[in-house]
């Protein structure tokens, strides 16, 4: 049995209806645009027939909107899926946060079922509204979207497409530039990506990744296409070399930020908004000690952020969101990679890679080595 599928989006949506209808999960945690189709926020759903419209492109290129995540969701929301059993879609980095969740007893791994997006990376949906505006272009008027690793395009109703060069008048965040772990080898159920398709195709390749995902697809109704060895390589080559072009930069971004004598004291001009913690989904205090200094002004800025290393630094799983949300434009998901970098050196620990492996704060000195 091959591991390598070719769906369409309407496929997609029948495996959602399906992992409901068999009972495999109780709830799916989908999205709903607020104010068009880049700007999407979660929700979770229950009814089948809710699902056929599901936001794939959307999720896929933008993400939840401001500071919602999959992951985030499913926690504070979904409750962890402690009580009910609840399927997550979300990117690479909502799968790891899970693991690091589910180490602290927040998240019931086994009642969730992982659907993870190997994408590109994803693109701010104000910077896709702020050039619809400069392009003259409705954003009413979009009716679908696509990202490669060159281009970002755009399908208008009237039939017109529209490519805009990565890098130009729009372009992936800067933490998703350096992101190398745009799939996972292990901790999903079904991966999903459009990499190497055609544009507007509708079209995806899903990847089987556990025993319960295998059992799902034995009682789909969907015609199963596997993919050929040909088209397989293509795919797990280019995957490589976004992943390899990813890490090449990510080491570079660390190394010129580490050679930056005045990158603490940049910390200096963090504002304490909250909005970091609220975004994180690693970040789990119910009664936040931070936020009640802060009201109390018992501590200052720099402090701040210090705590907030000291509190996630072994769990942060460089999702971006408070990098991309910070009104400050603080660098922080620098500030973290850095952090994570010097972890997995120094402890050989990757953050949300392996279910039962210890967190490192966990260890004992003879655990690791050392006296």
């Amino acid at each position: 049995m091959s591991n390598y599928y070719l769906i369409t989006f309407a496929d997609f949506s029948e495996i959602l209806k399906t992992l409901i209808r068999e009972k495999i999960v109780d709830k799916v945690i989908s999205g709903e645009g607020k104010r068009n189709r880049f700007q999407i926020s979660p929700l979770l759903e229950s009814d089948p027939k809710k699902l056929e419209e599901f936001p794939l492109s959307s999720l896929f290129i933008y993400n939840f909107d401001r500071i919602n995540s999959a992951s985030k969701f499913l926690h504070k929301k979904a409750g962890g899926a402690l009580t009910e059993k609840i399927a997550m879609i979300g990117h690479p980095a909502d799968a790891r946060a899970l693991i690091e969740l589910g180490k602290r007893l927040q998240v019931e791994l086994n009642n969730v079922f992982v659907i993870v997006l190997e994408n590109i990376g994803t693109i701010q949906a104000n910077d896709v509204i702020n050039l619809l505006k400069e392009e003259g272009i409705d954003p009413e008027s979009v009716e679908d979207d696509f990202l490669t690793d060159e281009e970002y395009q755009i399908k208008l109703k009237d039939g017109t497409i529209k490519k805009y060069p990565l890098g130009k008048k729009i372009d992936i965040t800067d933490n998703d530039k350096r992101a190398d772990i745009k799939k996972l080898d292990q901790n999903f159920d079904l991966g999903i990506t459009w990499i190497t398709l055609e544009p507007f195709s509708h079209e995806l390749i899903l990847r089987i990744g556990s025993e319960k995902a295998k059992d799902l697809f034995s009682k789909l109704t969907i015609k199963k296409v596997e993919v050929n060895t040909k088209k397989l390589d293509v795919l797990l080559k280019k995957q490589s070399e976004i992943m390899e072009k990813a890490r090449i930069q990510k080491e570079k971004d660390i190394s010129e930020y580490l050679s930056r004598p005045d990158r603490i004291n940049e910390l200096a001009k963090c504002t304490m908004c909250g909005v970091c913690i609220n975004a994180c989904p690693v970040c789990f205090c119910t009664d936040c000690i931070l936020q009640k200094q802060r009201k109390e002004k018992n501590i200052d800025n720099l402090t701040y952020q210090m705590t907030r290393v000291a509190h996630i630094g072994d769990s942060c799983v460089n999702c971006g969101k408070c990098d991309i949300n910070c009104p400050t434009h603080l660098p922080l998901s620098l500030y973290f990679y850095s952090v994570t970098t010097k972890i997995k050196n120094e402890f050989k620990y990757e953050t949300g890679m392996k279910k039962k492996e210890p967190i490192p704060r966990s260890w004992t000195a003879l655990e690791r080595g050392t006296t």
